[in-house]
């Protein structure tokens, strides 16, 4: 069996697509560290799509996205899916409302 890959990367089929919850939005994590390896969902957060009035855009909660991939079945997508979950990032959400 083939090992790994490098430091925590996940072998093709387990992330090949990051999902958002309603009002969320994916971008870049901000923090990550120059040369920092791992998984997709460690380089990328859901952000809040409208923060709240009067807040700066870099407050609001975050949380990690949701990994989805071939290998996890096409009813775990469908499941996220109808749960409003979807692939939207930041850059297209303010596009969007603007």
């Amino acid at each position: 069996a083939a090992a790994l890959g490098a430091r925590g990367a996940l072998p093709p089929g387990y992330e090949d697509e990051l999902y958002c919850p309603p009002g969320r939005c994916l971008r870049p994590r901000p923090d990550v560290p120059p040369g920092f390896t791992g998984p997709r969902t460690a380089f990328h957060e859901c952000a809040e799509e409208l923060p709240a009035a009067g807040a700066s855009s870099s407050a609001g909660t975050v949380q990690a996205p949701t990994p989805w991939g071939a290998s996890l079945g096409e009813e775990v997508r469908e499941d996220l899916l109808s749960r409003g979950f979807h692939l939207r990032r930041c850059s297209e959400a303010a596009a969007a409302s603007g």
